[in-house]
């Protein structure tokens, strides 16, 4: 009769948990859907931008910025409309942080030049964009734990680092975004 019974216990418990293992393993799968972990899925969800109200820049916004970067001496922060924005100088480099409505860092914006940006984009650029001038090179730095696009040159952009660099010939204006790898790409033409 325990030989019986031990048979039973043991069939029953198999069943169970058997049963139980996919079903805990369809709720992680579910769980990891609502709330990815890796960065590509997370950006996918994009947080809607939210006008900042009032002038000062958020106290959340100062925090996240010396937990970031340290005591930065002459920041000098203004409130725009979408990011409370941080200018300051490290290592020598112009840098822009841009922190949204909850004081989150969105991103890096960092001052540099042609020579920063990988050589087939010079090469290219200098082909194409001959007889321009250049005017500003920046690296934008996403922050990949941040969801939030970013505006740059008035438009609302897929976060991902990039280089921008402004170039110039009489009146006519243009940005182009440049990736990592090389990719040159027109981002923008400006008026005047």
């Amino acid at each position: 009769m325990k030989k019986i019974l031990l048979v039973w216990l043991s069939v029953s418990l198999s069943t169970y948990f058997a049963q139980a293992q996919p079903e805990s393993q369809t709720l992680m799968a579910a769980a990891h859907t609502k709330h990815p972990k890796n960065t590509k899925a997370r950006k996918q969800e994009k947080k809607e931008l939210k006008k900042l109200k009032g002038d000062d820049v958020s106290d959340q916004a100062r925090d996240a910025f010396y937990t970031q970067y340290g005591d930065v001496p002459n920041v000098k922060w203004e409130r725009q409309d979408y990011f409370d924005l941080a200018n300051f100088v490290q290592d020598g480099k112009e840098m822009k942080a841009y922190f949204d409505i909850d004081g989150e860092l969105v991103g890096t914006s960092i001052q540099t030049n042609l020579k920063a940006i990988p050589a087939k984009a010079q090469a290219e650029i200098a082909k194409r964009y001959s007889d321009y001038k250049v005017n500003d090179v920046i690296l934008y730095d996403d922050n990949e734990e941040q969801i939030s696009d970013i505006i740059l040159f008035g438009t609302q952009m897929e976060s991902s680092d990039n280089y921008f660099v402004e170039l110039q010939k009489d009146t006519k204006r243009v940005i182009l975004q440049v990736s990592p790898e090389g990719k040159v790409t027109l981002f923008k033409e400006l008026k005047g």
